[in-house]
């Protein structure tokens, strides 16, 4: 048997230090009998050397598995006796090179769990070790994560730094990212700004700071370190110009129905021309006769949306006298039950927004509108058919789908013009003001034409064709594509005679040195946010779990 042990040491992993002197082999397990080969070791109190053994003790060790077996190690260590007189111990066990005191996995061992747990977290991690012939509790990887050593910090130069939900609409926590290796750096309790604060103090090299345009933070990193620069993330520079757009948009809700009042009108009826309902949806048939009441034929759905409506008239015209009466805006959200939010946008736009229940929404058969256009000027009539081409062209949409899209697509032709109840389809509505709002802020090239014929309407109206100049003045600049400065826009803005680009542009003048270097500079906080996204991902699969030093033992982890 002693003449195989060389053998087995060319086969199995080399362990330095010691001799295997033993092969057990089973159906899942793999065991090893090893010896160590030193002559003398360390006490761990003084240090000094001893080469006397007391005595022998075994200690059985979990390695990494080969070939999908466990292998486990059956050690035959030493005790030895203090040779220093002075020292407080007498007799010491010899420190094993293959893992720490006390412990029951190797030091490769214990590497590997900890990458899982970083991974996958405690139990998907744990499953995954199973698997593995590695076995271990999901408790045992979250120790592994929480006890793992960090490395060395390095210098800092350029940061980004966000915020993130732990318990979205009511604690937040912050992200602080190396942007130059693209790594966490720390997550902190909340977004007051204070423990970013007191980070820059801590580490005074940092160069460039990039962030959205939360005050809090801007604070903390002017106070932290005034001789960096910051940048607003052009983001959410867009981001917030898209909201201004909606808030022109709604206040110019008539002249928005009057431009687009060629789209929403349907084609008249040569049944009835003079009945209500007979050319309009029941509910708008029902909105200008009386608003609180259905027609007969009307679907449940349909009576309730016009019950919906009323209220929902009631509610905006109750805001808009409360506030005539000086009622403040946080008194009259209280008394009524409504959003502050709610009731500072029903006092800025001219009449009850319409949120269109009920009516169509985009879906993947719209990429195909012209293929489908196409089949119906050809003569086609049959929703089969239409589906195999569509098919063919990589269409992967239900028929059910595209049923649905082929008979609104005929309704709009002019070809079908009742349903089988004897009712017309729905009366097509004007695109709404937040969907206007995307289609103006996004890049020409990636309009399609229906969005560029959306935009030469809102051209048609006046006063707001000259506040959309502004806006898009604006997003030249954050695109870098204009040859002004945003410090002339600034003064063009503040002389408008809109009270929201003026409020724009008060904002902007508040932050007006990161929003330059965001119009000047490649910096952006986009890796922030993709590490966020990345943050989320690790805190919804740790069931609950996901406290503070766990969550940032796991994002940070290396």
């Amino acid at each position: 048997m002693a003449a195989m042990f060389p053998v087995a040491s060319s086969l199995f992993p080399v362990f330095p230090g010691f001799d295997i002197t033993a092969v057990t082999v089973a159906s899942e397990i793999l065991g090893l009998a090893l010896r160590s080969t030193t002559r003398t070791a360390n006490c761990p109190v003084c240090d000094w050397s001893s080469t006397q053994v007391h005595s022998r003790y075994s200690r059985t060790l979990a390695d990494c598995s080969i070939h999908q077996r466990l292998l486990l190690l059956r050690i035959t260590a030493r005790k030895f006796v203090c040779a220093n007189t002075l020292c407080g111990r007498q007799v010491f066990c010899e420190r094993l090179t293959l893992a720490k005191p006390h412990a029951r996995t190797t030091l490769a061992l214990a590497e590997l769990h900890c990458t899982l747990g970083l991974a996958l977290g405690g139990q998907a991690g744990s499953r995954l070790a199973h698997t593995l012939a590695i076995p271990t509790s999901g408790d045992t990887l979250t120790r592994r994560v929480l006890a793992a050593v960090k490395e060395p910090e390095p210098r800092y130069r350029y940061v980004g730094v966000d915020d993130f939900a732990i318990r979205k609409g009511h604690t937040y926590g912050t992200i602080l990212i190396d942007l130059e290796r693209g790594r966490v750096i720390d997550l902190f309790e909340g977004r007051d700004g204070s423990a970013l604060e007191a980070w820059l103090k801590a580490h005074p090299g940092v160069e460039i700071i990039t962030r959205d345009r939360w005050s809090n933070y801007a604070e903390a990193a002017t106070a932290g370190t005034p001789s960096a620069t910051q940048v607003a993330d052009r983001f959410h520079l867009v981001g917030n110009v898209r909201e201004l757009v909606e808030r022109l948009l709604d206040a110019h809700g008539a002249e928005l129905d009057a431009a687009f009042a060629d789209t929403s009108t349907p084609p008249p009826s040569s049944k009835s021309p003079d009945i209500p309902g007979e050319n309009a949806s029941p509910r708008e048939a029902t909105r200008v006769e009386s608003p609180t009441l259905s027609p007969p034929d009307a679907s449940p759905i349909e009576t309730l949306c016009v019950v919906q409506r009323s209220r929902r008239e009631a509610r905006f015209e109750d805001v808009r006298q409360r506030r005539a009466e000086g009622q403040s805006i946080r008194g009259i959200a209280h008394e009524l039950g409504m959003s502050y939010r709610t009731v500072v946008k029903y006092l800025r736009i001219e009449r009850c927004p319409d949120w269109q229940a009920g009516q169509p929404r985009p879906t993947r058969v719209d990429r195909y509108r012209s293929l489908v256009d196409e089949f119906i000027q050809a003569g086609g009539r049959q929703a089969a058919k239409v589906l195999r081409r569509l098919r063919e062209a990589g269409c992967r949409s239900s028929y059910d789908a595209v049923r649905r899209f082929f008979h609104r697509r005929l309704a709009a032709a002019g070809i079908v013009r009742t349903r089988a109840n004897g009712r017309s389809p729905p009366k097509p509505k004007r695109p709404t003001a937040r969907q206007l709002s995307f289609e103006d802020v996004r890049r020409a090239e990636k309009r399609t034409e229906d969005q560029q014929q959306h935009l030469l309407k809102l051209a048609t109206i006046g006063g707001l064709a000259d506040e959309l100049k502004l806006v898009d003045d604006f997003l030249e600049l954050v695109r870098g594509t204009s040859k002004s400065t945003l410090a002339d826009w600034l003064t063009q803005a503040e002389q408008s005679s809109s009270s929201f680009i003026r409020s724009f542009a008060k904002s902007i003048r508040s932050d007006e040195s990161a929003v330059a270097a965001a119009m000047t500079t490649a910096w952006s906080n986009g890796p922030t946010e993709g590490q966020v996204n990345r943050l989320k991902a690790i805190k919804r699969s740790m069931y609950g779990r996901a406290k503070m030093p766990l969550l940032k033992a796991r994002v940070c982890g290396r």
